[in-house]
C-alpha cells in the first residue's frame, strides 16, 4: 500500500510591527523678538512676539509664510492674544500687564483695560472671548468684560478663588459653561448664563496646579506641569469626574488637540534653566486611557501651541514659529 507524504505545515508569517508616526516640519518663521503667543483665524496667524508687537502672517501655504501687517504699543511686550470676528485682544506688558483691544485694519484705533491711569493688584496673563465676552485672568483673578462694543469694554465680573492660586489662572468656554483653572486651587466650573453674576456649579482638586486647559466635547484636558496631563469627564458640570492621567517628560503647559489627538508643549528643567523642550502627541481615542503616540524634542523654549486640522503651529520663544505635521493620523 502507498504510504502518504506528511506535508508540512506552512509557518504563520510574523506581522511586521507599524512603526508610530513621527513628526515633520511644514515650515518655519524666524523672529528676532520672543515669540510667546499665536492665535489663528482662516489663513491668518497672529504672532505674539514681545517687542516686536504682532505679526500677521499669510499661513495659506505652510511652507513659504509671508508677513502683513504689525502692531505695535510703545514699546510693550505682546505676550498672549485672540482674535475674534474682526478685533484682536492682545496682554502686553512686562510686569504691570494690560488688555489692549485692535481692532484689525483700523491704524491706531485701540482701547486697553485697565483704563490709562488705572491698574490692576496683578498683571493679566491669559484671555479668552466668547459670545461678546472677555474673560481675563491673572493670580487669583477671573473678570468678566462685556466687549459687544470692542473699543468700550465693560467690566461686569469679577471673582477670586477661595485659595491663593499660586500660578496664573486660565478660562475656557463652552457654551454657557466656564471651566476656569486656578493653579494650587483646582478647577471651577460656573454657568454664565447671566454674565454679571455666575453660578458656581463644582470644582475638582488636581494633584499638581493647573497650567493649561482644552475642552473637546464634554471632555476637559488639563496640563499640570510636573505631573502630566489629566482628563475630565465634564457631562455633568457640577460634577467634574477623573478619567486618567499621564506623565510627560517635562513641565507641561500648553495645550491645542484636534480630534483623536492631543499635543502639549513640555519643558525640561535643570534648576531654572530649560535643557530640552518639545510637544508630545498623545491618543486621546480613548480619554479615559491616555497613550503617548510620539514627541517632537526639538524646541529651544516652547510657549504657544495651536491645530488646526493637521498643521501643529507651535511659537518657540527663541526660535519663532515651527509647523509640525504627524504622519499618519
Amino acid at each position: 500500500a502507498e504510504t502518504a507524504t506528511p506535508t508540512q505545515a506552512a509557518i504563520p508569517a510574523t506581522p511586521t510591527p507599524v512603526p508610530p508616526p513621527e513628526f515633520s516640519v511644514l515650515g518655519e518663521y524666524r523672529t528676532s523678538g520672543s515669540a510667546y503667543g499665536l492665535f489663528i483665524k482662516e489663513n491668518t496667524l497672529a504672532l505674539a512676539n514681545g517687542v516686536n508687537g504682532v505679526l500677521m502672517l499669510d499661513i495659506s501655504d505652510p511652507a513659504s509664510l509671508t508677513l502683513g501687517d504689525t502692531y505695535t504699543f510703545d514699546d510693550l511686550p505682546a505676550q498672549r492674544l485672540v482674535i475674534d470676528g474682526e478685533t484682536a485682544y492682545i496682554i502686553v506688558g512686562e510686569n504691570t500687564r494690560k488688555l489692549v483691544i485692535q481692532p484689525l485694519g483700523a491704524g491706531d484705533i485701540s482701547a486697553s483695560f485697565p483704563a490709562e491711569g488705572q491698574s490692576l493688584m496683578s498683571g493679566l496673563y491669559n484671555v479668552a472671548v466668547n459670545d461678546g465676552l472677555a474673560h481675563l485672568t491673572s493670580h487669583n483673578y477671573w473678570s468678566i468684560l462685556d466687549v459687544s462694543d470692542p473699543l468700550n469694554p465693560k467690566e461686569i465680573w469679577i471673582w477670586e478663588p477661595p485659595e491663593h492660586s499660586g500660578n496664573p489662572c486660565n478660562a475656557d468656554v463652552q457654551g454657557s459653561i466656564a471651566c476656569i483653572g486656578c493653579g494650587w486651587a483646582g478647577l471651577f466650573t460656573f454657568d454664565i448664563s447671566d454674565p454679571t453674576n455666575p453660578e458656581l456649579l463644582g470644582q475638582f482638586n488636581t494633584p499638581d496646579w493647573i497650567i493649561d486647559l482644552a475642552i473637546s466635547g464634554e471632555v476637559l484636558y488639563l496640563s499640570l506641569g510636573d505631573s502630566g496631563v489629566l482628563s475630565l469627564d465634564i457631562s455633568d458640570p457640577a460634577m467634574p469626574l477623573f478619567m486618567d492621567r499621564i506623565d510627560i517628560p517635562g513641565f507641561t503647559t500648553r495645550l491645542s488637540g484636534s480630534g483623536d489627538t492631543l499635543y502639549a508643549i513640555y519643558l525640561a528643567y535643570d534648576e531654572y534653566v530649560v535643557e530640552e523642550s518639545g510637544v508630545v502627541a498623545l491618543d486621546v481615542q480613548d480619554p479615559a486611557q491616555l497613550e503617548i503616540i510620539t514627541t517632537y524634542a526639538e524646541l529651544s523654549n516652547g510657549s504657544d501651541i495651536q491645530v488646526v486640522d493637521d498643521a501643529i503651529y507651535v511659537t518657540d520663544e527663541v526660535r519663532g514659529l515651527i509647523i509640525l505635521s504627524l504622519g499618519n493620523r
